[in-house]
């Protein structure tokens, strides 16, 4: 949902760094960050359950929800609207839109 592309294809990303968190072996979090010191942080729901546990941590910043939520909302009208199924992918994020009698198999 961060890439950005233009007439001639894909132009860049919103957000080009991204790092990967793993706690115990599971992947608890994604920081993603540009050089400007944006960022946004997807969380896992292990790492929102523990960290709701905790009384004297800040709230989660939720620019990522924010961001997917806004991002899925245009993305799965525009399917709809079209006749496509939605499919979304591991992060709960819009991958692609589908329709009836439509293989992407390249076959």
């Amino acid at each position: 949902m961060y890439r950005q592309y233009s007439e001639n294809g894909f132009a860049g990303c919103t957000y080009p760094g991204r790092i990967s968190v793993y706690i115990n072996g599971g992947l608890w979090s994604q920081v993603y960050w540009n050089m400007l010191g944006s960022t946004s942080t997807w969380y896992s729901d292990a790492a929102r359950t523990s960290m709701a546990q905790q009384p004297n941590l800040l709230p989660i910043e939720d620019a990522f929800l924010k961001d997917l939520t806004r991002w899925n909302s245009g993305q799965v009208a525009q399917c709809r609207s079209t006749g496509g199924t939605v499919a979304f992918d591991t992060f709960g994020a819009f991958q692609r839109c589908a329709y009836l009698g439509w293989s992407d198999s390249g076959g």
